[in-house]
């Protein structure tokens, strides 16, 4: 049978074992967290472009209805000067604001569907997240719900108290 003392060595063994094994998995997965970080933060910035590129295009539309209103008052006064057909620079006007809309509906119809599939993708991903981290803590509710209170107490009885010392021992009292 081995001694006190050798198998306080084997715990102690198997102990720095653990712990060897826990810091090895800890290490990778704080280097999981760090790269999968980084790609948050190249995902951030990618949803922050996006975000420009959507300022840009509700500035156009901006600039393209002051366009139109503009066009409508040149024709507005060249009717109102009596003048039949409306001349070159209305025209070419016109030309320059309806080139000016396609391209914009174009770019808008592009992005209309990579927002919506990553706009979902994302919403998924945080919903996901969310489960695991709520899984996690019931988990932590679950182990504080299974301590025995008679044991807690009776443990703090034990490390309360001095070896020669009863718990009802009171030195003050008489």
């Amino acid at each position: 049978m081995p001694s006190k003392e050798e198998s306080m060595q084997k715990q102690h063994l198997h102990a720095q074992k653990e712990h060897a094994e826990w810091l090895d998995k800890l290490h990778r997965w704080r280097a999981e967290h760090q790269r999968v970080l980084a790609k948050l933060s190249k995902l951030q910035a990618a949803l922050l472009d996006h975000n420009a590129e959507i300022d840009e295009q509700l500035g156009q539309i901006h600039r393209h209805e002051q366009h139109i209103s503009r066009h409508e008052r040149v024709i507005a006064a060249q009717k109102g000067n009596g003048e039949s057909t409306l001349d070159q620079d209305a025209l070419d006007g016109h030309s320059e604001g309806d080139k000016s809309h396609r391209e914009l509906r174009a770019q808008i119809k592009r992005m209309e569907g990579t927002h919506d599939e990553t706009v979902e993708v994302l919403n998924e991903t945080i919903d996901k997240l969310k489960e695991i981290r709520s899984k996690m803590q019931n988990e932590r509710d679950q182990e504080y719900e299974n301590i025995d209170d008679d044991e807690v107490v009776h443990e703090a009885s034990v490390e309360s108290f001095p070896a020669s010392d009863s718990p009802s021992f009171n030195p003050g009292r008489t």
